[in-house]
């Protein structure tokens, strides 16, 4: 019977890190296993048990990033203790995660698929504390290169988390701004950039928003707007300055 996969489990107000063997598969990022740990926090958990030499690394990077994070906001920290794997606390860890592994194997045929609406994510409700904090770390961080941007807002449409977004002032003066508390790494935003102008930084501080020039294309008459570092692109829109379709707006038939 193949091992499912089992993650972090809760006894006795402890959090427990799945032993690899346990584990099956590994999580598929770090950011993944920060949302547990951030779900764990948010619960009001603050010590982790692991497997000496047999948790995947993967935990620990995640830990000490956690760390940081929580660090950051001036949150409590969760401690770390560790289990030698020949220990008795040790198997009962290992006991304690082919139970669960049995269970879960027993019930998935009897399982219906589940209706209730997804919890936001612990990772991001934890983020937006003190996300005001000059000094407050995120996990991911879409950085834009305004010198590189074309202002198409690629960007914007395809991020899930409303991460990107455009804003206005008093005046009507846009911006591009970013709220990275919600940023869970998909890499949507820089995939769809065909400038390549989009970096995802990992824990990092927050970026300033981004000023924005708009005017009307002298070529297509279409408005548009794109980072004041990036220029005017002397009059015309990303599209017409590189395709030059303008140009065939104003030949003369003879």
């Amino acid at each position: 019977m193949e091992r499912s996969r089992i993650g972090p489990l809760v006894r006795d107000g402890v959090l427990v890190l799945p032993p690899t063997a346990a584990e099956g598969p590994a999580p598929r990022s770090w950011i993944e296993a920060l949302e547990a740990l951030a779900a764990a926090h948010v619960d009001g958990l603050r010590r982790v048990l692991a497997l000496d030499g047999g948790t995947d690394p993967v935990w620990y990077a995640a830990l000490d990033a956690f760390g940081a994070l929580l660090a950051s906001r001036g949150l409590p920290a969760m401690r770390l203790r560790e289990a030698p794997t020949r220990s008795e606390a040790g198997r009962a860890l290992c006991d304690l995660f082919d139970e669960a592994a049995r269970v879960e194997a027993r019930r998935r045929p009897f399982q219906a698929a589940d209706s209730a609406p997804e919890a936001p994510p612990a990772l991001a409700a934890l983020q937006a504390v003190n996300a005001a904090r000059p000094d407050a770390l995120f996990a991911a961080v879409p950085v834009i290169d305004p010198a590189l941007c074309t202002g198409c807002d690629a960007c914007l449409r395809v991020c899930p988390g409303d991460v990107l977004i455009l804003i206005k002032d008093g005046d009507g003066a846009e911006a591009y701004d970013c709220h990275p508390a919600a940023c869970d790494a998909c890499g949507l935003c820089g995939e769809v950039c065909a400038a390549s102008a989009i970096e995802l930084a990992t824990m990092a501080k927050g970026v300033g928003s981004i000023g924005l020039r708009s005017w009307v294309c002298d070529g297509c008459g279409a408005r548009v707007h794109m980072p004041e570092a990036a220029g005017h692109g002397h009059g015309l829109c990303p599209v017409c300055r590189q395709g030059g379709h303008h140009k065939k707006l104003f030949q003369v038939l003879p």
